[in-house]
């Protein structure tokens, strides 16, 4: 399943993906990695956050309907 976000609340939506249990992969230049629990992706993401402005754009995947729906339910709290 295919998730198109602009993400505004960036930690939040880090602690979401965490509780995760299939991967949760973003796509990037590089291909895709598993964001759940991947420091180094978070530092850069974060970076990119701020630099951006406080709003990140992010395409994400995972094959698990429990985390889409999770996925989903925050960010349709967070707007």
């Amino acid at each position: 399943m295919i998730l198109k976000l602009e993400i505004l609340n960036l930690p939040s939506f880090l602690e979401t993906v965490a509780t995760c249990h299939a991967p949760v992969l973003m796509k990037s230049a590089s291909g895709y990695s598993d964001i759940r629990h991947d420091e180094d992706m978070h530092t850069l993401m974060l970076k990119r956050f701020d630099e951006d402005g406080r709003h990140i754009h992010l395409e994400l995947s995972t094959s698990d309907a429990h985390d889409y729906m999770s996925i989903i339910s925050y960010y349709a709290g967070d707007c």
